[in-house]
């Protein structure tokens, strides 16, 4: 789990949330300081402890054409409430501190009772701010037939699959945008199971890759996790097993159990006495024989060899 970091302070621990967060319109023209601009939104909230209006602006440097999240930062003095922040994320200026807008909505969800839920904001801050995130799909793999029907209820479906040696990545988005005729539904990134699959072919019990908590994809995934209990695999249906492991590329290593594939490579170096004395000839033979991931360096395959030869005599 990511540290929460240096909490950037200010007041009121804790309190109810009763009206907002919402997202209003602001003057366009205001400058904070050079290279951030009004982004032309400011965020609204209120409670029993405080209320408050907080200009939103926009990092513009000319890096990018493509607005991301990150881009958009709030000052820090308008905030009345405490926000986890890693220590690199606040901007210091003569004018003030700014610090992610994104890191605030996380500490006002994570620390205080929020009457409107952030399945409810997301679509609206998505939508107002226009920004593009890598965290967004486009589809989903099958919806509604991957995923157990408390996951799907909710809006959560399967968005693709990735292999890394031997592990199998499932990825999990939220539907924040539905389907119409003219476009495709639109997801947002909120979790990752990662499965070991097994000689026998099944995907193991899996378990979670964990977001930074410092994103909106943190509170995505406490929504995820507080709809079902168990390990990743009891999550899919047996459609979803099928698929995930259809997804998955199959070798002699990952078809083989530790002790197998160490047998393998003891016998493989005993047949192959003349590369004893290369190296790194004889790493990229194991390699070339499937006896190590086809992505594995050299350079790490090298390392074992010299008891990987002291027990193959």
């Amino acid at each position: 789990m990511a540290r929460r970091r240096n909490l950037a302070a200010v007041t009121h621990s804790s309190a109810r949330i009763a009206i907002g967060p919402y997202l209003i319109r602001s003057p366009e023209n205001d400058l904070f300081a050079p290279g951030f601009h009004s982004a032309g939104w400011a965020l609204e909230l209120a409670g029993d402890a405080f209320a408050t209006r907080v200009n939103i602006y926009r990092k513009t440097d000319g890096r990018s054409d493509q607005v991301e999240l990150t881009d958009f930062l709030v000052p820090l003095n308008q905030i009345p409430f405490r926000v986890g922040l890693l220590p690199r994320q606040p901007i210091a200026m003569r004018a003030g501190t700014l610090v992610p807008l994104e890191a605030v909505l996380v500490s006002l969800y994570q620390d205080h009772e929020v009457a409107r839920g952030i399945e409810s904001f997301l679509p609206e801050l998505c939508r107002s701010l226009a920004f593009h995130n890598t965290a967004f799909e486009s589809s989903a793999v099958c919806p509604g037939e991957l995923l157990v029907p408390k996951a799907t209820d909710a809006g959560f479906q399967v968005v693709g699959f990735w292999q890394y040696h031997r592990s199998l990545y499932v990825r999990i988005g939220w539907e924040w945008a539905k389907a119409s005729r003219s476009r495709s539904a639109k997801y947002y990134y909120a979790g990752t199971m990662e499965f070991r699959p097994t000689p026998a072919r099944t995907l193991g019990k899996g378990k979670w890759s964990l977001p930074m908590q410092t994103t909106i994809y943190y509170l995505l995934f406490q929504k995820l996790c507080s709809l079902f209990q168990g390990d990743p695999q009891n999550w899919l249906t047996l459609a979803g097993h099928q698929t995930a492991l259809s997804h998955y590329k199959w070798t002699k290593v990952n078809l083989m159990t530790r002790a197998e594939l160490k047998q393998a490579r003891l016998e493989f170096v005993r047949q192959n006495p003349h590369l004893h004395s290369q190296p790194r000839e004889l790493a990229r033979a194991l390699r070339e024989a499937e006896l190590y991931a086809e992505h594995t360096e050299l350079g790490a395959i090298v390392r074992q060899l010299p008891r990987m030869l002291e027990e193959a005599d």
